[in-house]
Order: C-alpha cells, then structure tokens, then sequence
C-alpha cells in the first residue's frame, strides 16, 4: 500500500561508534568539497521529511552536540548499528526515517522515492545487491521483534531482515549514492573529485 508522508513520522540519525578505520575523526564531521559536512547532509534531509523531527541515536559522548538533537541511547548495547535502528524504533509511533551520519551523497529524493513501496516492517533500498539498512524507512511494528531477535544474537542486517519477514527491499539504479566514509581511503577519493 502507498502511501505519504505523516505527522508522526520522525527521522533518526545513527550515530555509530568511535570511527576507528577513520583514525577517530569523527566521520559525519569530515569537511566535504563544498563546506558541508556528511552529518549536517543526513540532519537537512530528515528535517526535510520528517514531520515528526529528529533524534540522534548513539552514546552519551557523541561528537555531534552542536547538532542540538536529543539523543537516544542504542537500543541494545554491542550490537553494533541493529542496535542504533532499535534505539531508532523505541517510543516511536509510525514511520522511522533511519540514515547514518557518514553518507556524503544523501539528499531527500532516498527517502521520498520509497514512499510509494512503504509497507510492513521496513522499507529499505538495495543497491548493487547490497541490502542498505542505514537508508530507509523503520516502522514502529519493527521494533518487539527486532528486539527478540537482538536478544537471542547478533545477527546481521541481511539475517534480520530474513528473520523479520514482512519487509520491503527496492533496487536502487546508483550504488554510489550509499557510498559512505569508513576509510582515508574513501576520504581521498571523495576530494579527488570521485564517487
């Protein structure tokens, strides 16, 4: 069933953890080729389309304060970014806008163009055969049996969604608009001018 936007749908920024592969450089703060930063990108984009405003999920000692969002906690602890889309879904009523804060080709088209396929737990894009978790629409439904199967493991994203059923996967034409940044490697190419 399509349908558009509502009032209470809110948007989450996944935090992440400590950015090692990135030498601790707080990755969503990393200055882009035109002044942006990746986490000033994700916050215009759900402010965008999320009627019902945004969090922050990640630990207390996030690098992102000056955001001014409130921040919620990981849903479950060491379970890596299953745990920041759980921490997403708790207390929310309706759709969850989920994106991370090191994507640096983001912009609201992602999440508009899923609105017509949102349906059942989740509504995520793929790309390239690369299931894009990060990138989507959560629903609240999600969050009782996300959490049963966080408790029991910790399974990846490809074995959640199989486990959860009930959720809407769409092929999206560019992979590299989910190219985010967890190396210098990422970092270089991206300021050479390339994807």
């Amino acid at each position: 069933m399509s349908e558009g936007l509502a009032h209470l749908d809110r948007g989450a920024l996944i935090a992440g953890g400590h950015a090692r592969r990135m030498g601790g450089q707080p990755k969503g703060l990393i200055p882009l080729p035109d002044g942006s930063t990746p986490v000033g990108r994700a916050l215009a984009t759900l402010r965008a389309v999320c009627p019902g405003g945004v969090v922050l999920v990640g630990r207390a000692d996030h690098p992102y304060g000056a955001l001014d969002l409130r921040t919620v906690p990981d849903g479950m602890a060491d379970r890596g970014a299953p745990g920041g889309v759980l921490g997403a879904l708790t207390g929310a009523d309706g759709w969850v806008a989920v994106l991370p804060v090191d994507l640096p080709h983001v912009g609201p088209d992602l999440l508009l163009d899923l609105l017509p396929h949102r349906a059942g737990h989740a509504t995520l894009w793929q790309a390239d055969g690369q299931l894009q978790p990060l990138v989507g629409w959560w629903h609240a439904s999600a969050h009782a049996p996300l959490h049963r199967i966080l408790t029991e493991g910790a399974p990846g994203f490809r074995r959640i969604v199989g486990l959860l059923g009930d959720v809407t996967v769409v092929d999206h034409p560019d992979p590299a608009r989910f190219h985010n940044l967890n190396r210098p490697e990422d970092l270089a190419v991206l300021r050479a001018g390339g994807r």
